[in-house]
């Protein structure tokens, strides 16, 4: 079980340094595009093709962090309703295959983008695939923290006592 706690900090710190990284990029970029509107020192014609693959790779990249953290976007009533009880884990059991199927379409048409992609940019000719690839590999690391919520709420559904009141945030 160490090693699965192990494997978990590493990914979730590597997407963080990975958002943490393009954050940075997208803020120097965008700050340095500013001042040169105003002090025309040099072209910046390449600009938006950078800031196209950093702003997806932060989105995708983010989402994914996100997921594994339990704090993307969602309504909770039900849960904090149900807090504490069985039914709080099965809504999420629901909630976590459900996540899964939309993962598995995610990635499997990403994939199918990806290896459809033909064009590259027009300045550093980076290739489409770099810019689409985000997309697969975010929603794999998705899939996975999927999984592990499903194992988790089936084993609170089927392995704790009814009669103990369970605070899992």
């Amino acid at each position: 079980m160490n090693v699965l706690i192990k494997i978990d900090k590493g990914i979730t710190t590597t997407l963080q340094v990975i958002c943490v990284s393009f954050l940075v990029i997208l803020f120097t970029l965008l700050s340095l595009n500013v001042f040169v509107r105003f002090f025309p020192l040099f072209s910046m014609g390449w600009f938006d093709e950078i800031v196209e693959l950093s702003f997806t790779c932060l989105s995708f990249f983010g989402a994914a962090y996100l997921w594994s953290q339990h704090e993307h976007s969602r309504i909770d009533f039900l849960s904090e309703k149900f807090m504490g009880t069985k039914k709080e884990f099965v809504l999420e059991l629901i909630i976590s295959i459900i996540g899964l199927i939309f993962i598995y379409f995610m990635v499997r048409y990403s994939l199918v983008l990806v290896s459809k992609a033909t064009a590259w940019s027009p300045i550093f000719k980076i290739s489409r695939k770099l810019f689409y690839a985000s997309i697969p590999i975010s929603g794999i690391i998705m899939g996975i923290y999927s999984i592990r919520d499903i194992f988790v709420y089936v084993r609170k559904i089927f392995f704790i006592p009814t009669n103990v009141h369970i605070n899992v945030r």
